[in-house]
Formats: C-alpha cells, sequence, structure tokens
C-alpha cells in the first residue's frame, strides 16, 4: 500500500490534509492495501468505485463490500468531476 514504508502520511498531514480519494487497478490488492493504510493513519477514505477493478469481478465486488464495513465512503468519477471540476 501506499502509506506502507514511505513519505506519504508525512507529506499529507503536513499540508492538512484529511481526506483521500482512491482510484486504481487491483481493487483487491492495491487499492485495498493502501485504504486500510490511511484508514490506519487517520484519514477518511473515500473510493472512486467505478475508477477501480480487478482482473476478476468477484474480487473487486468482495473487496468494496468489506471497504463498505465501516472503511471507507464511496462515490463516482461523475460525483467527484462535479465537487472538483
Amino acid at each position: 500500500g501506499g502509506f506502507n514504508s514511505s513519505g506519504l502520511d508525512a507529506v499529507l498531514k503536513g499540508k492538512g490534509i484529511s481526506s483521500v480519494f482512491f482510484a486504481g487497478s487491483d481493487t483487491s490488492f492495491c487499492v485495498e492495501s493502501t485504504v486500510r493504510g490511511a484508514v490506519d493513519c487517520d484519514y477518511s477514505a473515500i473510493v472512486v468505485e467505478d475508477a477501480c477493478f480487478s482482473a476478476y469481478q468477484q474480487l473487486h465486488d468482495s473487496t468494496m463490500t468489506t471497504l463498505g464495513f465501516h472503511l471507507a465512503f464511496f462515490t463516482t468519477t461523475a460525483q467527484v468531476t462535479d465537487h472538483y471540476p
């Protein structure tokens, strides 16, 4: 994950950032581990669900269900672009 053994947490906290958006490939590995790292560091995690994918839909769906249990909020690319043009 992006927070493991990196300076990402320090950089984000140094800028006063408290929420992080997530998108990427391999929802069930890379995205999930980075979301978990963010939550462990006390960030609000917001997963852009239509901007994430896995090689197998079942893995993607399972991970999204897991993340939905008190780990992350969900949004779509349309909602993000509407709020942050």
